[in-house]
């Protein structure tokens, strides 16, 4: 399969699975918790994506400040966020596997989310987060893709696995962040 045929599947997969949550849940449904699909690329990137229903702007105010977009996380010890131009420099302590793993990072707006890509870490060879926001009228599609190689030898499909299980949760308490806020 070509690599543009393999790109157009999986992003038709996304589309199909912000299509299938588009609906509502049947009135006799007791479980109104959205859904969140995740998947994993060919280049060890998560991909989670949910709908939530609440407009574009409420869930921008819940992730405008990185130190705020990163208390989401379980595996976050610590965001302390400066100021770097239209940007914001993060001085990141996450969980490792026996000490906390240290990264410096930057964290820049883009037209429909943010992006934030590795500065400096011992520990870290490479991680990028991107946050993308879609209106959906009265809800927003969230996409939240994460790429983490650590400077640990352990397999990285391991680090994926995990990653997948961090940005579900991740997504589970910007939800009831918005949901409060609502």
């Amino acid at each position: 399969m070509t690599r543009s045929r393999s790109h157009r599947l999986r992003r038709g997969a996304l589309g199909l699975a912000l299509a299938l949550t588009a609906g509502a849940a049947s009135p006799a449904s007791a479980d109104t918790t959205p859904k969140i699909w995740t998947r994993v690329t060919d280049n060890d990137e998560v991909i989670a994506v949910v709908r939530i229903d609440a407009p574009l702007e409420t869930v921008r105010k819940a992730l405008i400040s990185a130190e705020k977009a990163h208390s989401y996380a379980p595996t976050t010890l610590a965001a302390r966020a400066t100021t770097d131009g239209t940007c914001e420099r993060i001085a990141l302590r996450v969980k490792g596997l026996f000490s906390p793993f240290v990264a410096t990072t930057r964290r820049c707006p883009t037209s429909d989310g943010w992006l934030e890509k590795l500065v400096e870490s011992d520990d870290f060879s490479d991680y990028l987060a991107e946050w993308k926001l879609q209106s959906m009228g009265d809800a927003t599609a969230v996409h939240y893709r994460v790429r983490t190689i650590i400077n640990v030898s352990v397999p990285q499909s391991m680090i994926t696995s995990q990653t997948r299980k961090v940005l579900k949760t991740t997504l589970q308490r910007l939800i009831a962040a918005v949901d409060a806020a609502s």
